[in-house]
């Protein structure tokens, strides 16, 4: 004969949520860098300058359908 133990309903929750806590992810921290993207009415091989307040300038190429993408700018530009 086979005997069976009940668990209460807040003990097997407290199991399942242990067993997800081991599948987690670890978390990622914030970014410290961000970045500029669009479209200009221009031909590719020109560029566009991005400026910040704060004096930091970064010029970047517009390509043939007149797209930009500055990235790894720091935070504020």
């Amino acid at each position: 004969m086979k005997t069976r133990i009940a668990l209460p309903a807040n003990a097997a929750a407290l199991a399942i949520a242990a067993a997800l806590s081991l599948l987690a992810h670890p978390a990622q921290a914030q970014s410290t860098t961000g970045s500029i993207f669009g479209q200009v009415a221009a031909n590719g091989g020109e560029t566009v300058l991005i400026k910040s307040t704060t004096g930091i300038a970064r010029t970047v190429p517009v390509d043939s359908h007149g797209r930009y993408n500055a990235g790894e700018l720091p935070l504020g530009t």
